[in-house]
């Protein structure tokens, strides 16, 4: 799932990069949104892992 949203970040980081000055700013702006959101959400499901992780090796600890 994060491999995905991963991937998907770079597709779009890589075509805004590749076409930048053909695209229309509006377009640009968007897929930059998409770009951040799409790693904001990676983020998130990784401090959801770490937190479980965190809380398996305090329970483990008891």
């Amino acid at each position: 799932m994060l491999n995905l949203l991963v991937e998907q970040a770079e597709v779009l980081a890589r075509i805004n990069a590749e076409h930048f000055n053909e695209m229309e700013p509006e377009q640009a702006r968007k897929n930059a949104v998409t770009i951040l959101s799409i790693y904001q959400e990676v983020e998130m499901y990784l401090n959801e892992i770490n937190q479980l992780d965190s809380n398996n090796s305090l329970a483990d600890e008891d």
